[in-house]
């Protein structure tokens, strides 16, 4: 155990508070002539709570009794306290990326409607059916711009939930108006990050396609055109794993340090963990995905107004419908209230498995800087 005294304030760097022994006390004191002392070691969880307005800027060292082993490094406490503070930050976070979710989904449902609305399925003289009044140009448009506002937004949503979930892990202030906006202010450099990422490695990918149609079925070269793309996959693997805080350190990264230099620090050496983890989270959203869309899709099926007998046979709100007169697309669209119900099961099912992740990324990312400063 570390012995109580004077150690410099996690939340302010130019004073000390005082430890007892087992947890921050509200007694504070200016900086000795000598300088401050390190900060003793806190377990994950047990840290001083600050008054509103302060904060850590970074997760403190921890250390088991006598052990040297980093408290929370072990996959049954990350495991815990990953669903934990899951529990704890549940409908604030997952409120943060519904409400993000839901604005593009609004966006998607209403240009949908537009665009659609007047458009007939008829069948010709011939037999062949044909659609009229539809434009494809401005639903091409239309559609780019609302999926080029829908990234924005999810990435904003994803942002602003791993603010939320890391401030539930820390147990400092929290504020859903502030992680909002902390995931609206870091959204540009993170775009750009994706981009660059995005970029570097379909590039890299389509240069070895294009070696690979080039060479006319060439054996050896195609064999390399094959090891070269298995090794660029796997170097992409690996720098996503070392890059997995970034979504989290976009906000809180230490002051100084930007937000890959901090992701691929905190993930140094920590690979396999980190890789392992991400599964066994995947596995347990994706649990929560298969009830949540059996439940969905139940209700969606309950809102088309048609359906398809056993002899197949296309039933229109229990009529055959004449295509020959024309079929609006729109009467085969589900009714206001069942989409309505849907489309906020989707949200908030999205919303809850994207937590999950932030929960387990924050989590992860607490033990690394616990385990990174002990190496120092």
């Amino acid at each position: 155990m570390v012995s109580a005294g004077w150690y410099q304030d996690p939340s302010d760097s130019n004073r000390q508070r005082y430890w007892d022994g087992v947890q921050w006390t509200e007694q504070v004191q200016g900086p000795p002539a000598s300088g401050l002392q390190e900060q003793p070691p806190v377990s994950y969880g047990q840290s001083y709570s600050p008054q509103p307005g302060q904060g850590y800027a970074q997760p403190h060292a921890a250390l088991e009794s006598g052990s040297g082993k980093p408290v929370g490094s072990g996959f049954g406490e990350w495991l815990g306290a990953t669903f934990s503070a899951y529990i704890k930050g549940f409908i604030a976070t997952v409120g943060i990326m519904a409400l993000y979710g839901g604005i593009f989904w609004a966006l998607l449902v209403g240009l949908g409607y537009s665009l659609l609305d007047g458009v007939v399925l008829r069948e010709d003289a011939f037999g062949d059916l044909d659609i009229q009044g539809f434009e494809v140009g401005p639903a091409l448009y239309g559609l780019g711009a609302v999926v080029a506002i829908g990234t924005i937004l999810q990435y904003a949503g994803v942002i602003s939930g791993h603010h939320y979930m890391y401030k539930t892990h820390m147990g400092g202030t929290r504020s859903f108006v502030g992680s909002l906006g902390a995931g609206l202010k870091a959204v540009p450099k993170y775009l750009l990050f994706m981009f660059a990422f995005l970029v570097v490695f379909g590039l890299a990918f389509a240069a070895l396609v294009a070696i690979g149609i080039a060479s006319d079925g060439n054996v050896p070269i195609v064999i390399a055109v094959g090891l070269a793309g298995t090794l660029l996959f796997f170097a992409m693997t690996y720098v996503a794993i070392r890059l997995v805080y970034v979504p989290l350190v976009a906000t809180v990264a230490p002051e100084g340090e930007g937000f890959i230099a901090a992701s691929w620090r905190a993930s140094k050496g920590r690979f396999w963990p980190i890789l392992g983890r991400i599964i066994v989270i995947y596995f347990a959203a994706m649990f929560v995905g298969l009830i949540g869309n059996s439940l969905a899709n139940i209700v969606l099926t309950a809102a088309l107004p048609f359906e398809t007998t056993n002899s197949g046979q296309l039933l229109l709100n229990g009529v055959e419908p004449n295509l020959s007169d024309g079929i609006r697309i729109t009467d085969f669209f589900p009714s206001a209230a069942g989409l309505g119900i849907y489309l906020l099961l989707t949200i908030f099912l999205q919303a809850a498995q994207l937590a999950l992740f932030a929960s387990s990324n924050s989590a992860m990312y607490i033990q690394d800087q616990i385990a990174d400063k002990l190496k120092r």
